[in-house]
């Protein structure tokens, strides 16, 4: 069963309408977003399981098309989830989760089973997008520290220096 946010927090996310926003929690799935993230995510369209982060990057070719920086991002994405496995180490759908993608993903195999690299990452750092490529710095906002629900909000900017 997937944790009740409230809608105050949807509210939240809605107000940060050019800023892709999402909420995640200890298993990477996504519970809420705003616009911005379903609109490089694609989010709505799914069903409750694709709407996991880790399963998005390492298993959806449509993302994977347009993540421009998968061999960097993914490493990193994985070391950060590494921090949330040791919060529950024996979790069975954490577990599942790693052995999931393990299977469908090369990528994630290989990585899994290099030593952690990098710092806490939850989110891509670039896409294409149809004008160009997104670059984006994310910044993590805890909602709730019991049940591990953290908001993870992307500010996207434009390769050529611009803003987005």
């Amino acid at each position: 069963m997937q944790p009740d946010i409230g809608p105050r927090f949807q509210e939240i996310l809605d107000a940060l309408a050019d800023k892709p926003a999402f909420i995640l929690d200890l298993g990477w799935n996504i519970l809420a977003w705003n616009d911005a993230a379903d609109a490089i995510l694609h989010l709505a369209s799914g069903d409750r399981c694709d709407r996991n982060l880790l399963r998005r990057v390492f298993t959806d070719p449509g993302l994977r098309a347009r993540h421009n920086s998968f061999h960097e991002d993914g490493p990193r994405l994985i070391a950060s989830f590494r921090y949330d496995l040791a919060v529950a180490p024996e979790s069975p759908p954490l577990l599942a989760l790693v052995e999931d993608l393990k299977r469908q993903s090369p990528h994630f195999r290989r990585w899994w089973d290099r030593p952690a690299e990098g710092g806490y990452f939850r989110a891509i750092s670039t896409l294409q997008a149809g004008n160009g490529e997104i670059h984006f710095d994310h910044e993590t906002l805890t909602v709730d520290e019991h049940r591990h629900l953290r908001m993870i909000v992307c500010f996207p900017h434009r390769a050529a220096g611009g803003r987005g």
